[in-house]
């Protein structure tokens, strides 16, 4: 009985997630990922811990950076009004990833490292900001973003955000448990 109970569980967390998937089909996305170096030297230099960036004419398209502040990013906040939080997604190679509202019509994605494999980006580090498309839907051309480097995030999202990492933690912990 204990095994269908979770099976049950389970499709049903399956089938959430996949309408949350598919609510919008509007989702522009946001990737923060640590890139070998900077192309062509083409990175632009940010020599404090904040800076703005504006999205392509496209709509899409990678920007390369280098973190020349002189710190560890530890943390990265971008806010932007323009895409309600709703149909914004995000990942990151070197911070874990959230979202949450900004306004009225905009977004806060607040990325934060943890330590281990999500370390954030060290001094003199480039990495990149992949704007991507959903489905043919794109930021809107020229929208700008703030970022902040080592914010402290508000407690509310910090909690939405230990809870999702404890999520994930505990289900790697039992699904080894159940291995041995």
């Amino acid at each position: 009985m204990r095994t269908s109970m979770k099976a049950c569980v389970l499709g049903v967390v399956l089938a959430l997630c996949t309408v949350a998937a598919n609510a919008s089909g509007i989702d522009p996305s946001v990737i923060i990922r640590d890139p070998v170096g900077c192309p062509t030297d083409n990175c632009v230099p940010i020599t404090g811990l904040t800076f703005s960036f504006q999205v392509p004419n496209a709509g899409f398209g990678v920007l390369h950076f280098l973190n020349s502040s002189g710190v560890t990013w530890t943390s990265l906040i971008l806010t932007e009004t323009g895409v309600a939080a709703a149909n914004v997604t995000c990942s990151s190679d070197v911070f874990s990833c959230g979202v949450s509202a900004f306004g009225q019509n905009g977004a806060k994605i607040v990325l934060l490292a943890t330590g281990g494999a999500v370390s954030g980006i060290p001094n003199g580090n480039s990495f990149e900001v992949v704007l991507g498309c959903v489905n043919s839907i794109c930021w809107p051309e020229r929208l700008q973003f703030e970022a902040t480097a080592n914010a402290v995030p508000e407690p509310a999202t910090l909690a939405l955000m230990m809870t999702g990492i404890g999520a994930l933690v505990t289900r790697r912990k039992l699904r080894a448990k159940s291995a041995a």
